[in-house]
């Protein structure tokens, strides 16, 4: 490889053998350059910022301004009794020391005597009943006090029962 075609750029690198106004241009255009980066630096750290401020505002709007309250109709769980008192005229009293003595010399109170006597009414039995009907009919027993009158003929089941 040769060395010879690099030796000015290397000079150059270098600034032994380089012209002032070289490096005054090649410094400037350095130093133009380095501030657009700072511009942009700030430019963008200031877009962040204001980024955050309006998403801090938009945050608070949402949690600190209070929205209308609809009112909700909640049916509720128990039954509400309205109770009122009596009128004075459903009211009873009574007072004391208004009592009436009666006082009586001759004897107000008659005794009435009762004699015993048989009982008007007398249960019929089974053979009784029976008897009174006017078609043959049976008397089945269910349990010790339920029984069941069955007719032959259930024309005269509707004469006697017309329910």
């Amino acid at each position: 490889m040769s060395h010879y075609g690099n030796k000015p750029l290397l000079s150059d690198v270098l600034a032994e053998d380089t012209n002032a106004d070289f490096r005054e241009a090649l410094l400037d255009h350095t130093l133009r350059i380095v501030r657009r980066n700072r511009r942009f630096r700030k430019v963008r750290r200031g877009a962040y910022a204001s980024l955050m401020v309006v998403a801090l505002v938009f945050v608070s709007v949402h949690f600190f301004i209070s929205k209308p309250l609809t009112p909700k109709r909640l049916e509720p769980s128990y039954t509400l009794v309205m109770t009122q008192p009596l009128p004075a005229s459903a009211v009873l009293s009574t007072s004391p020391d208004h009592s009436v003595a009666a006082i009586s010399t001759s004897p107000t109170v008659e005794w009435i005597a009762t004699a015993e006597s048989s009982p008007i009414l007398r249960q019929l039995d089974d053979d009784e009943l029976l008897a009174l009907l006017p078609s043959p009919a049976l008397l089945v027993r269910r349990g010790p006090h339920i029984a069941e009158l069955v007719f032959a003929s259930p024309d005269v089941e509707h004469v006697l029962s017309p329910n």
